[in-house]
């Protein structure tokens, strides 16, 4: 009883240290942005704050065209839900593009579907296995129209990179850092690519 006490009170403290420092850091953050780039050293100065002003601009680019991927899908699939009528379709089907946010975490999502599909084959005159099957399908097609036609034209239109270099990017760094490489593959390419403007062609010698 002692040691979780100890360990109550230890804890707490440290959550009310860590959040009296964010409340400070918050309140001076303009001053921090803007006086950051003075803390590096003089020669890497000019070069850090630009490579960083473009990642940040790529990751701004990245974040809304997933926001249209994640709203589109949604409405994919809220409309596929009804169609095979399954329980509950728009708000599960726009639930499934939020977690479209992050690339192929939807798959997390037919679990309930699958529970779904179970009251969709109880209420209606479908089979149980049909109803899955319907459902399975939904996912598929939704999938297959997301990964080659919305996410390379919304990504090339938001990022400036060509569908082909997304695809790219995705297969490469997802055969490099597995799932986790799928998740970042496409803010891993801006990063690259702003790296490879910045420090290659910048520096190359002229011909």
């Amino acid at each position: 009883v002692v040691a979780f006490a100890l360990n109550l009170v230890l804890g707490l403290t440290g959550l009310i240290i860590v959040l009296l420092y964010l409340v400070f850091l918050l309140l001076d953050f303009p001053e921090y942005a803007r006086t950051w780039p003075t803390f590096l050293p003089p020669q890497y100065r000019d070069a850090t704050v630009d490579f960083l002003t473009q990642f940040n601009d790529a990751m701004r680019r990245y974040f809304r065209g997933q926001s249209l991927i994640a709203l589109l899908t949604g409405a994919m699939f809220s409309l596929g839900f009804s169609i095979i009528g399954l329980p509950m379709a728009v708000p599960f089907g726009l639930f499934i593009g939020l977690l479209s946010m992050v690339p192929y975490l939807p798959v997390v999502a037919l679990v309930p579907a699958m529970l779904l599909a179970g009251l969709r084959a109880i209420e209606g005159d479908v089979s149980f296995l049909g109803s899955v099957l319907l459902t399975l399908m939904v996912f598929a097609i939704v999938q297959v129209i997301q990964d080659t036609l919305i996410t390379p034209r919304v990504m090339g239109q938001a990022t400036g990179l060509r569908p082909i270099a997304i695809l790219l990017g995705v297969f490469i760094w997802g055969k490099l850092l597995g799932f986790m490489g799928l998740l970042l593959s496409i803010p891993l390419t801006c990063l690259g690519i702003a790296y490879y403007r910045r420090y290659i062609l910048m520096n190359a010698p002229a011909t």
